[in-house]
This record gives structure tokens, C-alpha cells and sequence, in this order.
């Protein structure tokens, strides 16, 4: 029987078959899971960035006068606690793009030296129209890395900023 040449033909052909089925599924299996992960991932996102907004951002607009270097080193405090404690970077940017606390920087003077972020994807989305999501290669990390942004607005409804995570 594994002499005969039309059952090798079949046995390679099924093989083969096979093989490719299983490699077409490996790879719609893959798709559908990094799209989940993504999902959740995103909602995460969505969690801490409303954590960011009740705990740090709010308190600040409330009980703060502009130009307070007292009250920045407070919001650049919070910003640092929430993100060691949740694992994610945190940024809060006011509306002309000044970014006035990041979960990645020591300091504030560190914090005053970024760039603007005005026209940076995810906060011009967040700031037009409430949230903004942006997935990117990160040089630094060597991989994809992705942002959410919201909005921020006060009591009233008037916009402040956002708030990236």
C-alpha cells in the first residue's frame, strides 16, 4: 500500500492540506485574541484615565489657583502615585496642549520641558470629541504601544483638557 504511487499523491496531498488548515486557523485564532486583548486592553485604558480624572485632575481645578507651584507639585505627585500604583502612564494636558503633570517624569521642571501636545493624535481627538485612542510603535519600548485620551471637564461642562493613559 505505501508502494503504490496514487496513494502517496493522496497521503502528501491530504498532509499538505492539513498543514495549511491548521496554519490558517493558527493564524485567525492569533487575530481574534489580539483583537481581545486590544479590547481589554482599551478598557483598562478607559478605567484608569476616569481614575485619573476624579482623583487627581477634578480636586486640582476645584481647590487650585493658576499659576500655583504648590498645587502643580501636588497634581505631579498624584499623577506619579497613580501610575506606579496601576502600572500605567498618565498624562494630563490642558487645553493649549501644556502638559501639566506625566506619570513618567521625576520632576516637574522635567515635566515643563516635554513638548507640546496639541496636536498629538490621541489629545486633539480627546479634546474634539471627548475621546481619542492611538496605537503606535514605541522606539523606546521596541513595540506597539497604545494611548487613550478623554476629555476633562469641570462642574459646568467647560473643557479643561485630557487626561492620557
Amino acid at each position: 500500500m505505501w508502494s503504490s504511487k496514487l496513494f502517496r499523491k493522496f497521503f502528501t496531498a491530504f498532509a499538505v492540506l492539513i498543514v495549511l488548515s491548521l496554519l490558517l486557523f493558527s493564524v485567525l485564532i492569533a487575530r481574534g485574541h489580539e483583537r481581545e486583548l486590544r479590547d481589554q486592553l482599551t478598557e483598562r485604558l478607559r478605567v484608569a484615565n476616569a481614575l485619573l480624572e476624579k482623583v487627581a485632575v477634578n480636586p486640582l481645578v476645584e481647590n487650585a489657583r493658576p499659576g500655583s507651584d504648590a498645587d502643580a507639585d501636588a497634581l505631579q505627585r498624584l499623577v506619579q502615585d497613580l501610575g506606579k500604583e496601576s502600572r500605567v502612564r498618565f498624562t494630563v494636558v490642558t487645553v493649549d496642549g501644556e502638559v501639566l503633570a506625566d506619570s513618567d517624569r521625576a520632576v516637574l521642571d522635567a515635566v515643563g520641558r516635554m513638548a507640546d501636545h496639541r496636536e498629538r493624535p490621541g489629545s486633539r481627538a480627546a479634546v474634539v470629541g471627548g475621546t481619542g485612542v492611538l496605537e503606535r510603535d514605541c522606539e523606546t519600548l521596541l513595540g506597539p504601544v497604545l494611548y487613550l485620551a478623554t476629555e476633562v471637564v469641570d462642574a459646568d461642562g467647560s473643557l479643561l483638557g485630557a487626561g492620557r493613559s
